[in-house]
């Protein structure tokens, strides 16, 4: 019954949520995470096909926010092309069964651009740990 609930033959795009709430800066200023107080060096990882959330221009906001605050100058982007919102998992896992395919969520991307997203971010995030552990 619950599997009926869900399904949908468009699955969801909450990327137009996203990008109408960002435009009110009395809604977005509470719910901002205070990144800048963040001592540490950050690793942000987007993929530029993602219909969850705005992840590069969020990613961006973060950076400058930081660069603003004095911190932030080890700090590293990296935007995957046709790489959808699902671009964190471990490498060499399937990206042809295309996750909300059936209904539910759109996670975005290409089975080509999310393999080589997921295969780029898994060395980057071992380097970025190798650097700065």
């Amino acid at each position: 019954a619950l599997r009926g609930l869900f399904a949908h033959p468009h699955p969801l795009k909450t990327l137009p949520a996203y990008e109408g709430a960002l435009r009110d800066g009395e809604t977005v200023r509470p719910a901002t995470i205070p990144a800048e107080r963040i001592a540490a060096p950050l690793l942000l990882l987007a993929g530029d096909s993602d219909p969850v959330w705005p992840s590069v221009a969020m990613s961006r906001a973060i950076l400058e926010r930081r660069k603003k605050a004095g911190v932030g100058q080890r700090d590293e982007l990296a935007v995957y092309p046709d790489a959808g919102h699902l671009t964190l998992h471990v490498p060499n896992v399937p990206t042809t069964v295309r996750a909300g395919s059936a209904g539910g969520l759109d996670f975005g991307g290409t089975p080509a651009g999310d393999a080589t997203a997921m295969a780029s971010a898994w060395r980057r995030i071992l380097q970025f740990l190798d650097r700065h552990l």
